[in-house]
């Protein structure tokens, strides 16, 4: 399994907003990943963290990803982004000068699952709003042997799943993702995933859309949609959070 964690904050582009907390919500998908409840992934060897990344050096790696044949992939993207009309798919900002389309980021794997946290609008920006949602706390004072445990579960759980490429999207095309202290979408995610003893990636997804809604109903901006994208006839998604307390291996 190999998991693609990408951010860009614009910090260096002055006609864009500054995102102060997309390296917040990297860490925290890492953490969370790295954690027995989202599946133990090892930091060194299956998670790739990229920032302010060329786009030259993110295909190379890609390609490199995907000729080491891994049965699960995990891309997630978080910062600026927009629809291309001319795409028709959406793209994100990697760097100043630089967007990729996403249709250039999945198929690494036979399974994957690929999380959007980014606007959706014709024209990048992002908003802020007042709500704000509990971080998720993980638990790090585990033995070795939990963690191997999870890494199995999770596989064994991986193994039983159809061929498929989930994606999840912040918010509908032409629309804003909005943030507060990290994206109100990934925030829900791993709320959904602490709030769950064990979940699979397409309910995660569609608790989390309750959440947001309620988050952002009363926004001046507007209410934000997440939205998904699946493989008909999927009868097994992808793990989101695992039981390792109750689950056998």
């Amino acid at each position: 399994r190999k998991a693609l964690l990408i951010g860009y904050d614009a910090h260096d582009n002055p006609s864009e907003i500054t995102l102060k907390n997309v390296y917040t919500d990297i860490e925290k998908y890492k953490s969370y990943l790295m954690s027995p409840k989202g599946g133990a992934w090892d930091e060194e060897d299956e998670i790739k963290i990229f920032n302010n990344v060329p786009l030259s050096l993110l295909m190379d790696i890609r390609e490199n990803i995907k000729d080491e044949n891994p049965d699960v992939a995990l891309i997630i993207v978080t910062g600026h982004g927009l629809y291309s009309k001319e795409c028709r798919c959406r793209k994100f900002q990697l760097n100043k000068d630089e967007k990729v389309c996403e249709k250039n980021l999945v198929g690494i794997a036979p399974k994957e699952i690929f999380i959007w946290d980014s606007c959706s609008n014709i024209v990048s920006e992002r908003i802020q709003i007042s709500e704000k949602l509990t971080d998720v706390e993980i638990d790090k004072i585990l033995n070795e042997e939990v963690y191997e445990k999870a890494k199995k579960i999770y596989e064994n759980k991986c193994s039983l799943c159809e061929p498929q490429c989930t994606r999840l999207y912040a918010s509908k095309v032409d629309t804003s993702a909005q943030d507060e202290d990290g994206g109100v979408y990934t925030s829900a995610l791993l709320e959904v995933a602490e709030n769950n003893s064990e979940i699979d990636i397409y309910n995660a997804h569609y608790e989390a859309e309750k959440i947001v809604k309620d988050v952002t109903i009363r926004s001046p901006y507007g209410m934000q949609e997440p939205s998904i994208l699946f493989d008909k006839g999927i009868k097994h998604f992808l793990p989101w959070a695992i039981n390792v307390k109750s689950s056998r291996i």
